[in-house]
């Protein structure tokens, strides 16, 4: 059963260039506004009920804040993924599902690790921890050419560094850590192409951009990240240590090579070229795992 409710009566108003002073009506033909409509369903429940009892606010809610927090490129592409991993019933998929759409620098990360890493053990019949076969499994289709552009090299060090032996009990710190190594892996290579794709337009170019200049960029990124070789720094540092690379001192330290760099320098670097020369900054920041 549907109740409509009438729309008050709009004013008449000048609608198009053409409109004549004559028109003082809007007619159907003109244009068309939709009366609300309050459905009813046989159980008496209304559309308003309804969306309250599934609590369809708060749903629509949670995944706007996921796109805020992500700031996706695809936007559709990531809340099709959300919704999928809210559907998914097997523990290891939609821990897969969520890590993949996580924000390592959020401020939120941590209780998602945490409670992704009570739920494994929580599933476990044996009362034991998270073994190493699971976790292995989570790194590798973590980092994979979905997440990051890096070599296949850059991968494998990657992996080797963050794994462990099948039967290995896993802690929450190893499971943070791992996690992390790789995801942050996502973020500096994404950093990468930007900071590559700055330069090109800086120099005003489309082409590869010229040696000199990359290599005040790769020098700049080893200096930021010199702060997280040291000892006992947790790799999370890795987001703060890069924020020092703000788009003003990029370019001051652009600026002051530009015009030497164009009389001395034609030998150029393109983008893939740029990222095997910088990953492995990053990699030296991971320490192996014992």
């Amino acid at each position: 059963m549907a109740t409509r409710f009438q729309g008050k009566t709009v004013p008449s108003g000048r609608l198009t260039p053409s409109n004549s002073a004559s028109s003082s009506t809007i007619t159907n033909s003109t244009i068309s506004l939709s009366s609300p409509t309050i459905i009813v369903s046989g159980n008496g429940e209304t559309d308003q009920i309804y969306l309250e009892r599934i609590k369809a606010r708060e749903i629509i809610s949670e995944a706007l804040l996921q796109v805020t927090r992500s700031k996706p490129e695809n936007p559709i592409d990531f809340l099709y993924s959300y919704f999928e991993s809210q559907c998914q019933t097997d523990p290891y998929e939609k821990t897969l599902t969520r890590l993949r759409l996580a924000d390592p620098k959020h401020p939120s990360f941590n209780s998602l690790i945490v409670e992704l890493y009570s739920n494994f053990n929580t599933l476990n019949d044996n009362g034991l921890l998270l073994k190493g076969d699971i976790y292995n499994k989570l790194l590798e289709n973590l980092c994979n050419n979905q997440m990051w552009s890096g070599s296949k090299d850059h991968r494998t060090t990657l992996l080797s560094r963050v794994s462990l032996r099948s039967n290995d009990a896993i802690s929450f710190n190893v499971f943070k850590y791992g996690i992390q190594a790789v995801l942050l892996a996502k973020e500096f290579d994404k950093m990468v192409r930007s900071l590559y794709n700055s330069l090109a337009n800086h120099a005003g170019t489309n082409s590869d951009i010229d040696r000199s200049l990359c290599e005040i960029l790769l020098q700049m990124l080893t200096d930021s990240l010199e702060i997280i070789i040291k000892p006992h720094v947790d790799a999370l540092s890795l987001h703060e240590s890069i924020i020092k690379l703000s788009s003003h001192q990029v370019k001051q330290s652009l600026e002051e090579h530009w015009s030497q760099s164009k009389l001395i320098s034609k030998n150029r670097i393109t983008l893939e070229e740029f990222q095997n020369l910088a990953m492995p900054i990053y990699l030296k920041t991971i320490k192996k795992i014992p």
